[in-house]
């Protein structure tokens, strides 16, 4: 292996040992052979260790004989962990879309949300229009699965958001209390929250 310019192995970064370990074929070349793009590449050569994947890393790492920074993989957790999908449970909320049926059925498809999962597990993840808590996973216990896109369950058919006689009543009855621009709302816009 070359050493990198004038930084000594020791002293070098991941992305200049893998410069040096990659020279003199070309950039190019480099990133077909692992199928990625010669731009990834060279983030990676400047030590942008995010642009790929974990599994990625690791098999150009392995290929190039090239050691990854030590407690890069802890790190990499922490920065990337996994997004959920959620919704606000608030039947009344003003992010939700609601409608009425021709036979009266009132309809909430809830506000959406992508978050950590650490935020969800930690109680920390609320409503941006209304204060309530977001939820994951199907409110039917017996079914408990994960939240998908839209108004009811995809495995039980259960509603996600449950309106009560009382609250349907107003709004069938009143139907000014629906929003204004229902007609231009996309229910399927999710709103994504950052740790």
């Amino acid at each position: 292996m070359k050493k990198a310019d004038a930084t000594s192995p020791s002293e070098a970064t991941f992305g200049q040992l893998l410069a040096a370990a990659r020279k003199p074929v070309s950039m190019r070349e480099t990133a077909l052979r692992f199928g990625i793009s010669h731009t990834a590449l060279g983030r990676l050569e400047k030590d942008d260790l995010w642009v790929v994947g974990p599994d990625k890393l690791d098999e150009i790492a392995r290929a190039m004989d090239v050691p990854l920074p030590e407690g890069h993989c802890e790190k990499r957790n922490q920065r990337r962990s996994v997004k959920v999908l959620a919704y606000c449970t608030n039947p009344q909320c003003r992010g939700a879309f609601v409608r009425v049926s021709s036979g009266g059925e009132v309809r909430v498809d809830p506000k959406e949300f992508k978050l950590s999962m650490k935020r969800m597990a930690d109680d920390k993840a609320f409503c941006g229009r209304c204060g309530f808590p977001l939820a994951h996973t199907c409110r039917d216990e017996t079914c408990g699965k994960p939240f998908a896109s839209g108004g009811f369950c995809t495995w039980c058919g259960k509603r996600f958001v449950f309106m009560d006689g009382s609250s349907a009543k107003t709004f069938r009855n009143n139907p000014n209390e629906l929003r204004d621009d229902q007609r231009e709302y996309d229910a399927r816009r999710v709103t994504e929250l950052d740790d």
